[in-house]
């Protein structure tokens, strides 16, 4: 019988090192020195603010802020059983607001910008502190009213700076009597030029003889005199340095155009510089009309009511609709055949 020889231990080394395995392990494989080159990642700084993912984090967090601190003043004078009101105590929020100075700080201290809707939520909460002031101030609670002045000074603009910024604001009418405004509409835009006409210094009491012979002589028929009328002042309108009748040719623009003047009565009292571009003509006829608008109030502010109520103040926020892909216009769709 023939004696196998056993392999030694290097050869035995070598096989298993040529040799792949073909079992799992419950480990995964890990080179040995795969550790030494990892380096860990820093650190993440942890934000600041729990409102750090919202879009306006500054913003929400101030609204979180405010609420928080009604619900604490609240909770104050109710303690003190002083909240919430009896019904025939209630009273009225307080009528000074906040403007658009106030608007600009708010968006200045947020660090971004505030639409409307935003700057009212934030000024009806700071009402709510002001109606829990004026609470605290005839219940003698010291400690609530300093709490809330101290909340309410942070989104409330100086009056000294108020009153400089009112100071150094611009007339809008410039040295020689005009004023400039701007009006949009559709794609179009205008920018107007208003002056006064000039009229003769007696003309106003020209036009009350005129007008006091006219009634006598209808007292009387038998009078000879004769009323003089002075010349009525006309106005003059420009737009793209030709008459309004050679740019807008369709009557519908020219009425809209100086419907402005013929509702506050000011037919007459202004000529009308404009520059027109972009759109069509409803558009630039809508643009200078609103421009036109704006101007009068400059003039007499006592006829932004009138032009408010009539909608000539407010910009036309109607745009054209866009073409829908597979209609044949904005909304039309093709006319559907059976076969």
């Amino acid at each position: 019988m023939e004696s196998v020889a056993r392999p030694s231990l290097r050869q035995a080394c070598s096989v298993l090192k040529q040799s792949k395995r073909s079992y799992a392990t419950p480990n995964a494989y890990v080179p040995h020195q795969a550790n030494s080159r990892i380096q860990p990642l820093p650190a993440r700084p942890k934000p600041v603010l729990s409102t750090f993912f919202t879009g306006k984090p500054l913003y929400a967090n101030a609204v979180v802020q405010l609420e928080t601190a009604i619900k604490e003043n609240e909770e104050a004078l109710r303690r003190k059983h002083i909240w919430p009101l009896p019904p025939r105590l209630r009273l009225e929020a307080e009528t000074g607001g906040w403007d658009k100075n106030d608007w600009k700080l708010m968006e200045t201290k947020f660090a971004t910008s505030l639409d409307r809707a935003q700057f009212k939520r934030v000024t009806g909460l700071l009402k709510d502190l002001a109606l829990l002031r004026r609470v605290a101030q005839r219940s003698g609670q010291s400690e609530v009213v300093l709490n809330v002045n101290s909340i309410i000074e942070q989104y409330k603009q100086p009056r000294e700076a108020r009153q400089k910024s009112t100071k150094d604001k611009k007339s809008p009418i410039d040295e020689f009597g005009r004023t400039t405004t701007m009006g949009r509409r559709k794609e179009s835009s205008a920018k107007v030029w208003l002056i006064k006409t000039k009229t003769p210094e007696d003309f106003s009491s020209r036009i009350q003889t005129a007008l006091e012979i006219h009634a006598r002589k209808v007292a009387e028929p038998e009078s000879t005199e004769e009323p003089d009328y002075p010349a009525l002042p006309t106005t003059e309108v420009l737009v793209n340095h030709l008459p309004i009748h050679q740019h807008f040719p369709r009557p519908s623009d020219r009425e809209l155009v100086l419907r402005p003047l013929r509702l506050t009565g000011t037919l007459g009292y202004f000529n009308i510089f404009a520059l027109a571009s972009g759109g069509g003509t409803t558009g630039q006829a809508g643009a200078t009309a609103l421009a036109i608008s704006r101007g009068i109030i400059t003039f007499l502010p006592e006829m932004a009511d009138i032009l408010r109520r009539d909608g000539l103040l407010t910009r036309d926020p109607r745009m054209v609709e866009r073409k829908k892909t597979g209609l044949a216009k904005a909304r039309k769709r093709y006319t559907w055949v059976k076969r």
